[in-house]
């Protein structure tokens, strides 16, 4: 078609071998064809058109049949066509390059033969496009009548141009030819199937939706592998494009949306290729970032609970956290970590309404303080939780309302009890003041009470005639009770005077001189009685008799110190010390010397009377590792418990006070060392050494294939030329038949072999040597220590310290970076002497504690001994270390401090370690 006799003739001039050779050229040519961007394999259907060149002048063109496919007012669709015409013929005219085409030019221009493999696509511009499998190219419609027309465009030659096919099916259910014009694209094609229509138009379009819909109609068709590939890419597109898209979104306003879909998308990745590294790669990103927002939200549930150990609020935590489960479960509802998470999070919510219901039933019983114990440890949401602050709020106004019943009742205790109550459900301003005037209220009354008992007893003992203990029971009252007393006590004020002056001289009279304990405390009780008669009624005889039994105590308390103070070593320095601190007390004639006194008892004093040790660390290793490590010792011990808070002097080895301390630690450092060791393995890896091309018995298998279609190709060519030479009809239809079917399998196996790679690179995989070296490294510390006091007595069980550290350490050398059997270098070497450092700190640092622990449980030891010496009717070495234990403790009220200052009462009339309460 198309052709004139000229060409004819010239074509069947070049004889049935030349014939022959074209043949074989074009189908070489088809052989290497690529695959067109639609993904068929259009090099056979050059083969079809060129023995269409070589037909002989009349013989009648194949009909042209294809796929069309469009883009309409809805959606996208295409239909089968069949006998396709455009301008009534079956060829197009190449363009060129000219702007304008006039008729002249136009009839110049080459005619292309239109063929299956090719492909015409009206673009939007207006022009034709023709496609073939090696390039695409502007073409404008054949048989198109200039007349008068000027020069047209290939726009608008194209708009010349008519179409017409029969349609032999297609997308909807009654398919029409669809509309010539811009956006249509017209695929011929040997054999148009609905298959190879689905999978054009979902080519063309790129949709996720339509490679889908393909995949699913077709999972077994021979563009399956191209679907998938490029539906997997649309996916990876997508599903990147909204991890992205949830990356750049603010913590405040995460698209969630977005990273759900691109789980999704990465999920369907590897639904329709099982495996694909890139679809892999998309899920471990999306879990990723789940992974973090479950991180945030388990930081929120931790943080609820520190809240509610800590008593403090925090329930928006729990609010955060919940959230966070909802949404990670959103995303992937899958996720087992979200569930498990979620779990935890409920269990939390459930735990706190559990208790709320709870509470709320206790509250509609009206048993409120019930109630908010149930809640106790949700108490501080309140601010957070109004049902919580319900809860506190209706036992508050219960304790209040009871409060201030009972205050119109003047039951001011009972009042106090529940505002105190009230304040601690919630303190308020409210009850803080209404508490306030209660606790008056009730302090008013009970001074009245208590001022009204003491009057009681003062008049049983007036009508006795006991003035002395009548005005000591009112003076012993509490000063706001005593104000309440006041004129009372003016009353007894001449009869106390008297009394007082009168018994002072009596006792003066029995006990003076002092000669022992008896008689110092019958002359203290004078003195006291002269001494508030004389404030009372500032009689000058009074003062002068008070001043004569101030003389004579001072004088016997700097005779009894320094009797003590004359003992050896300091062992009175207590006790001495404490009867100069009395004789001060009347500032006496002999004021001077017992200051004198005082200074020089000082440093026995502090020394013998509050907790001393010595502290010597000795050193009995013979290594050259412990050089000055004793002496580190000491200065550490003697550090720690000088800054430990403990009442303690220490005393170093270089130093020599006057007295010697009550108490000595010996140290001795024992061990103190490290070993070292070490081996070298010889390992044996491999790595890769370069690459090297191997051939694939894939593709020799299909190569012996194709070459063997292609000799039965060329027989059965040899055989249509035999039958054509001789005319013989149906020999002629037979062997056409049969080149049709080995060009058929010569195509097959051509696309076949076409798929599978010639060859591929390998790895070359060559052996070689690396080390494994393990190092042993160890240190060792070993301590003791006994604390010996003032007799060499050892108090308390000898103490050993002992710090061992031993480790392995195993690193590789020499490791190749290209091994291939996962091998990689790892380790470097230890610092072994950090390690003895480490060893010697943690020994150092466990003596230290063990020292201080030792130190705070020498008043016991104190305490002991003291008793001790009771028993033993030593009661001056007693008072001493009971003196020692006073001041060695906190000034707290014990049983043992009251022991203590009862002993040096009732024993020496020192008032010492009472101001706890102890009497």
């Amino acid at each position: 078609m198309g052709r004139s006799r000229k060409a004819w003739s010239v074509d069947r001039g070049m004889g049935s071998g030349r014939v022959r050779s074209v043949v074989v050229y074009l189908y070489s040519l088809a052989r290497y064809a690529s695959v067109t961007r639609l993904g068929l394999k259009v090099g056979v259907c050059g083969l079809a058109a060129g023995l269409a060149f070589l037909a002989p002048v009349g013989a009648k063109q194949p009909a042209l049949e294809g796929i069309e496919l469009f883009r309409g007012a809805g959606e996208p669709g295409y239909v089968l066509i069949a006998n396709l015409l455009i301008n009534g013929k079956d060829e197009v005219r190449g363009c060129g390059t000219a702007a304008k085409i006039d008729k002249s030019a136009y009839g110049k221009l080459p005619k292309i033969m239109l063929s299956s493999g090719m492909a015409i696509e009206y673009g939007s511009d207006g022009v034709l496009r023709l496609e073939t499998e090696k390039e695409s190219s502007c073409v404008v419609p054949g048989n198109v009548k200039f007349e008068k027309s000027g020069p047209m465009s290939p726009a608008e030659l194209a708009a010349h141009s008519s179409f017409v096919a029969q349609v032999i099916g297609g997308s909807v259910k009654a398919p029409s030819l669809p509309a010539w014009g811009p956006g249509v694209k017209i695929v011929l094609v040997a054999e148009p199937t609905a298959e190879l229509g689905e999978f054009l138009l979902a080519d063309r379009e790129a949709t996720i939706p339509l490679w889908q819909g393909f995949i699913a109609k077709y999972p077994a068709s021979e563009h399956s592998k191209q679907a998938k590939q490029a539906l997997v890419s649309l996916l990876l597109s997508d599903g990147k494009t909204r991890l992205e898209a949830y990356e750049a979104s603010q913590k405040a306003a995460r698209s969630y949306e977005d990273l759900k879909n691109a789980r999704m998308r990465a999920e369907q990745v590897i639904a329709v290729i099982p495996g694909d590294p890139d679809g892999i790669d998309l899920g471990n990103k999306v879990q990723g970032q789940i992974a973090e927002l479950l991180g945030e939200g388990r930081t929120e549930l931790e943080k609820y609970k520190q809240a509610l150990a800590a008593h403090t609020s925090g329930y928006a935590h729990l609010v955060t956290a919940e959230e966070f489960a909802k949404i990670c479960l959103d995303v992937d509802p899958r996720s087992s970590t979200a569930l498990a998470f979620q779990t935890d999070t409920n269990h939390e919510a459930n735990a706190l309404e559990s208790s709320l219901r709870a509470a709320e039933s206790l509250v509609a019983s009206k048993r409120f303080d019930d109630a908010l114990a149930g809640i106790k440890a949700y108490e501080p949401f309140a601010p957070e939780v109004p049902r919580v602050a319900a809860i506190v709020d209706s036992a508050y106004r219960f304790h209040m309302d009871r409060a201030r019943e009972m205050g119109t009742a003047q039951n001011w205790e009972g009042a106090v009890e529940e505002y105190r109550k009230a304040s601690a459900v919630k303190n308020t301003g409210d009850v803080t003041t209404a508490l306030n005037d209660s606790e008056k209220a009730w302090q008013t009354q009970k001074d009245k009470q208590a001022a009204d008992e003491g009057r009681q007893k003062s008049a049983t003992f007036v009508q006795n005639k006991q003035y002395i203990d009548a005005y000591e029971v009112l003076l012993n009252l509490p000063p706001q009770q005593r104000a309440l007393v006041t004129d009372d006590m003016h009353a007894l004020e001449p009869m106390y005077i008297k009394q007082a002056s009168d018994t002072a001289k009596d006792i003066e009279k029995a006990h003076d001189p002092i000669a022992g304990l008896k008689d110092e405390e019958a002359i203290e009780q004078a003195y006291g009685y002269l001494e508030r008669a004389y404030e009372l009624g500032n009689d000058a005889s009074l003062k002068d008799r008070m001043d004569d039994l101030g003389d004579k105590l001072s004088v016997y308390y700097l005779a009894e110190a320094k009797r003590y103070l004359n003992k050896p070593l300091g062992t009175g320095a207590g006790v001495g010390w404490s009867y100069l601190e009395k004789a001060l007390r009347y500032k006496a004639s002999n004021l001077d010397a017992v200051r004198d006194e005082r200074t020089k008892a000082s440093d026995a004093y502090q020394m013998r009377s509050r907790l001393s040790i010595r502290v010597e660390f000795r050193d009995q290793t013979s290594r050259r590792d412990s050089a000055g490590f004793a002496d580190q010792l000491t200065d550490s011990i003697a550090t720690g418990l000088e800054t430990s808070g403990l009442p303690v002097k220490v005393i170093r080895p270089n130093e020599t006070p006057s007295f010697e301390p009550n108490f000595q630690l010996i140290g001795d450092v024992l061990q103190h060392g490290h070993t070292t060791g070490s081996t070298s393995t010889p390992k044996q890896s491999h790595y890769r050494a370069g690459e090297e091309a191997a051939p694939t018995e894939e593709w020799n298998k299909a190569n012996r294939e194709h070459e063997a279609a292609t000799l039965e190709l060329q027989t059965a060519q040899q055989a249509l030329e035999g039958a054509m030479a001789h005319h013989k009809g149906n020999e002629i239809k037979e062997a056409k038949s049969s080149v049709a079917a080995a060009t058929k399998k010569v195509e097959d196996a051509s696309v076949k072999l076409d798929s599978i790679p010639a060859t591929l690179p390998v790895d070359v995989i060559k052996p070689y040597t690396y080390t494994e070296k393990q190092v042993e490294l160890g240190a060792f510390v070993e301590l003791r220590f006994q604390i010996f006091d003032f007799s060499k007595n050892l108090v308390g069980d000898t103490v050993a310290v002992k710090k061992t550290d031993h480790a392995e350490y195993s690193f590789l050398e020499n490791v190749k970076p290209d091994d291939t059997d996962g091998v990689k270098e790892q380790g470097s070497i230890p610092d072994e002497l950090q390690i003895f450092t480490n060893v010697e700190d943690a020994a150092r640092d466990q003596l230290v504690s063990s020292v201080k622990d030792a130190v705070a449980k020498l008043p016991i030891a104190i305490i002991e001994e003291a008793r001790r010496r009771v028993r033993d009717a030593d009661t001056g070495g007693a008072a001493e270390l009971y003196i020692l234990y006073l001041n060695s403790t906190p000034n707290e009220d014990t049983l043992e401090r009251r022991e203590a200052a009862q002993f040096l009462l009732e024993e020496f009339n020192i008032r010492q370690g009472l101001n706890a309460g102890g009497s």
